[in-house]
């Protein structure tokens, strides 16, 4: 079996050559670490044979390139052996069986000291004492749904409050991390959580345009956004960054290494350091999916994306940021396409029609000129399928 350790140093040297000095601080490894059958702590502690070097020297190997190493986890349980020797510490149905959903497992019942003590702390604990910064914490909404939502009847009959008991889990996992460490929320909306997770991946697998719009009141403000992992060899990779970046979100990239060491990192050191910009409106510019967003109490399925769930699709063609510092002002707009936006208005964009503004292209490098009242964008260049003016 190879030894997987060598790619993730080969990532942390080119990530340190490359791209740290634009700014990019972490690096996390995904699922594939980890014994099987996931859940006890041992199995996250002790990874499987792919890692020799143990999750300490993992931890090492990042940190010492300079970077915050940052490491998946999951909610799930799958150890059968383990439940059914420790009954107690598990959401069981009626007739006193173990819960059992899917994507979720064995159903973790935090509202029982033990189970927290027993196989919540010990993980977070050790990973936090190796020095790991970054915490990805996976399939809390199966944990919601198919485990807690799921069984109702279980809390109901204890007196418990299924949301209080969700969110213990949670507060159990910072506790142990610490309030200095990045924990980012996975996935989908879970305003549960509100005010213990740094970020939330608020749609499904895969990078989506959908948040920028539907949640973008939330961004920076409740907590960050994550619209998911960006690839640079996407087609789509110059608008996906430019979008994240402009609007404050998370910007995580997932590529071959040796991809960062080509033009295509142009795109990664342009839209870099994200800002931590905070959202001008008080509302969402699409509020179709946060006024559903009550639904998450008694959703019991998380089969795919929810109604409240934020969209894939692009359906916003312009963004704007103002920046105003003591010495300069500027507006920076980025344009994704449609016909109602080959005319811009300054005062569309909150600024004053009489005076003249000049209008530079970010990506093309090209100083448009000087206009009044408003300007033409022009045609978007079809490979980065994006502009930028400020």
């Amino acid at each position: 079996m190879k030894d997987r350790i060598q790619d993730v140093r080969q990532a942390a040297d080119v990530l340190h050559d490359v791209l740290q000095p634009f700014g990019y601080d972490y690096l996390q490894i995904d699922d594939g670490y980890e014994q099987e059958p996931i859940g006890t702590p041992a199995h996250w502690l002790h990874p499987n044979a792919k890692f020799p070097a143990g999750l300490d020297g993992l931890e090492r190997d990042i940190a010492g390139r300079g970077l915050v190493p940052g490491i998946w986890t999951n909610a799930c349980f799958g150890d059968s052996a383990y439940v059914f020797a420790h009954p107690t510490e598990f959401v069981t149905t009626a007739d006193g069986a173990p819960a059992y959903g899917n994507w979720v497992g064995y159903v973790m019942d935090a509202s029982n000291p033990a189970t927290l003590d027993h196989l919540v702390r010990p993980v977070y604990d050790s990973l936090a004492r190796m020095g790991w910064g970054y915490y990805k914490l996976d399939a809390l909404r199966h944990l919601r749904y198919e485990g807690y939502n799921s069984h109702a009847d279980y809390f109901r009959a204890r007196g418990l409050d299924r949301e209080t008991v969700f969110r213990g889990f949670v507060q159990a996992v910072r506790h142990a991390i610490g309030p200095r460490a990045f924990l980012l929320a996975c996935w989908g909306i879970r305003p549960e959580l509100i005010g213990l997770v740094d970020a939330v991946r608020v749609g499904t697998d895969g990078f989506g345009y959908g948040g920028f719009s539907e949640y973008n009141s939330y961004n920076n403000v409740v907590w960050r956004n994550d619209p998911d992992h960006i690839q640079l060899a996407a087609p789509d990779a110059y608008r996906a960054a430019t979008l994240a970046s402009l609007t404050g979100s998370l910007l995580m990239l997932t590529d071959r290494p040796e991809l960062y060491r080509t033009a295509r990192a142009e795109i990664a050191k342009r839209t870099a350091p994200v800002l931590f910009t905070r959202p001008e409106q008080l509302y969402d510019v699409d509020p179709s999916r946060s006024a559903l967003v009550g639904r998450a109490a008694t959703e019991v399925s998380g089969s795919g994306p929810r109604a409240f769930d934020a969209d894939q699709r692009l359906t916003v063609p312009l963004y704007l940021l103002d920046v105003s510092r003591p010495f300069e002002r500027w507006s920076v707009l980025a344009r994704t396409g449609g016909a109602d936006t080959d005319r811009i208005r300054f005062a569309d964009l909150g600024l004053d029609p009489d005076r003249a503004y000049l209008v530079f292209e970010f990506w093309s490098r090209t100083l448009l000129g000087a206009f009044h009242t408003e300007f033409a964008p022009g045609p978007i260049d079809p490979v980065r399928q994006v502009q930028v003016f400020c």
